[in-house]
């Protein structure tokens, strides 16, 4: 099992008694990097949005995971923790990022069946588990994007 996915199965408990979830983990390439640990508070029912978390929410998780017994085994040699948001333009790599971003703004770069990469940028209409179904922006058209073709995607939020 990989780093990340056992400091996932050490903490998730521990998220929940905060309230908020796991959003994502981010294993650094080698061990003197930063395990980045990203948390969100769900959607309650009737809420349009994330309540968002603050930095005392980021900081007492951190605190109770660097108390865990095995957290020398989660975070080795030189590694160092961190725990925040992932931000308004976080990323999306998971089937749950898309389904959540549906009816937002992102950007997807992804290979195209034929060879090559493109980009669209535009509102997530929709995502059935295998499919990003886009509006397009620059195209001005729907956009299908098979999910095992993204390379990177984000939420792609425009500031006014």
């Amino acid at each position: 099992m990989s780093l990340d996915r056992e400091l996932w199965r050490a903490i998730e408990p521990l998220a929940r008694r905060h309230g908020v979830e796991i959003f994502d983990i981010e294993a650094p390439k080698s061990s003197s990097g930063a395990m980045r640990v990203f948390i969100h508070r769900p959607k309650s029912s009737g809420e349009g949005q994330d309540a968002g978390v603050n930095i005392s929410d980021c900081a007492a998780l951190s605190r109770e995971i660097l108390e865990l017994e095995n957290i020398e085994t989660l975070l080795p040699g030189d590694m160092t923790l961190e725990v925040s948001s992932p931000g308004v333009n976080r990323k999306l790599r998971r089937a749950e990022h898309f389904s959540q971003a549906v009816g937002e703004r992102v950007k997807i770069k992804y290979s195209r069946e034929e060879g090559g990469r493109e980009v669209a940028i535009g509102i997530l209409s929709a995502f059935d588990g295998e499919t990003l179904t886009l509006n397009d922006e620059t195209q001005k058209r729907t956009v299908i994007i098979p999910a095992a073709l993204v390379a990177e995607a984000r939420v792609d939020f425009v500031f006014e």
